[in-house]
């Protein structure tokens, strides 16, 4: 097995071969739980979703998920670059594109699978993707972005917080704040009210986590604000209902294994897989981040990031159901 990182510059491919299952199997081998068995296994990786046995039903405080399609998936997979000195080939990524798209499929999306956008092809897809007049039917949407990519430094080479860059196949960059702003709601108005998910598989930077000694703490903090009631009609803010995890934290690496896929699309799939039926989405991100954390390759650690930005209820993908 080789273990890479979807970084803007040609990495050097560690080769790890069996060593790298036995190491994360011994790591999980205590958890005794179906995600831990699926990702220490040898074999590739198999899609299925469980079925829910309980429908959560629209309230305030959860996301109506009843539409006979859920929503629209758009996956966009750069896996190839024209420029193969800078940016190499993300062996792997195909794996991945290929079982995120069984994973929506199976929790009740209409995917849609784009290979290898260059600038202008990536802009026309999210614009005919935003545009598509079948959202208005759905109850929520999903954009997954796979690609090289990298953070944003200012003139002494310090990271803006939460910038990140994605690569297009043809070498240019576009920031991940242009492409989430055409998804905000005075862009993206049909769906105002209803949950946007956004999974981005990118490096953040070239920083490799090498982890740290567990440590011990208390904090304490806390602040009071007075909410003031409004007596005219509701006013939303510009970025509601998204929902936004990255593979890795800024200014780091994310990491892909060749033959199985990177490491966050696995535990991403398998923690969806046997759990989607009955916990919410930031439960389940909370179970990809712990078991994330048990993957390690040449002494580098990866850690996830997910942003509520206006995220103010529960999703319950209900698969199977409804």
């Amino acid at each position: 097995m080789h273990e890479v990182g979807d970084n803007c510059d040609e990495s050097e491919e560690r080769n790890r071969h069996a060593s790298n299952t036995s190491d994360l199997q011994r790591s999980l081998s205590d958890e005794n739980d179906p995600v831990a068995e699926i990702l220490s296994s040898h074999q590739p990786l198999v899609v299925k979703v469980k079925r829910g046995n309980t429908f959560f039903q629209k309230s305030k405080e959860i996301y109506d998920m009843r539409s006979k399609k859920r929503g629209l998936a758009l996956i966009i997979n750069n896996r190839t670059f024209e420029d193969h000195e800078q940016y190499e080939t993300r062996e792997g990524s195909e794996i991945d594109a290929s079982n995120l798209s069984s994973l929506f499929e199976q929790l009740g999306f209409e995917v849609f699978l784009k290979i290898d956008l260059r600038r202008q092809d990536l802009q026309r897809c999210l614009t005919e993707f935003t545009e598509n007049h079948r959202h208005r039917e759905m109850d929520a949407c999903v954009v997954v972005i796979m690609s090289h990519g990298m953070s944003t430094c200012d003139q002494n080479g310090y990271i803006y917080c939460g910038s990140t860059n994605i690569v297009c196949t043809d070498g240019y960059k576009i920031p991940l704040e242009n492409i989430l702003s055409q998804f905000d709601n005075a862009m993206f108005p049909v769906f105002m009210g209803k949950p946007k998910m956004f999974f981005i598989q990118a490096c953040r930077g070239e920083n490799k986590n090498y982890g740290t000694s567990k440590l011990y703490h208390k904090s304490d903090g806390g602040s009071e604000s007075n909410l003031v009631e409004s007596e005219v009609k509701e006013v939303l803010p510009r970025a509601t209902d998204m929902f936004i995890a990255y593979a890795t934290i800024p200014g780091h690496e994310a990491t892909r294994n060749t033959l199985r896929g990177s490491w966050f699309i696995q535990c991403v799939l398998a923690v969806f897989m046997e759990r989607a039926c009955d916990l919410e989405l930031s439960d389940l991100m909370r179970l990809v981040a712990k078991y994330l954390a048990k993957y390690e390759a040449e002494g580098t650690k990866q850690s996830c990031d997910y942003i509520l930005r206006g995220y103010t209820k529960k999703l319950y993908f209900n698969p199977g159901l409804g």
